[in-house]
């Protein structure tokens, strides 16, 4: 017989394993996974240190709005008093 293809029923692994932390990579590991077959992609968003730099032109400009505005962002979700 011949080799299997990856992701065959007859390896029984799949082609890859998308793990999205280390402890995910450790248990599909320790479950037999080849390590070559296992993939580590961190999920979640990535928070710079600061905010960035301000345009030269301002904000407003690609807006079209003047050169020294401001745009504020916000939320506000409404809320009913308790009664007494």
């Amino acid at each position: 017989m011949g080799t299997a293809a990856p992701g065959s029923r007859s390896t029984g692994w799949p082609e890859a394993v998308i793990a999205p932390s280390r402890f995910y990579r450790e248990r599909a590991l320790a479950a037999g996974v080849p390590p070559e077959r296992v993939h580590l992609i961190p999920h979640g968003v990535e928070i710079p240190d600061g905010p960035p730099a301000r345009p030269s032109g301002g904000y407003g400009p690609g807006r079209g709005l003047p050169a020294d505005t401001w745009l504020t962002l916000g939320w506000c979700r409404g809320r009913k008093r308790s009664p007494g």
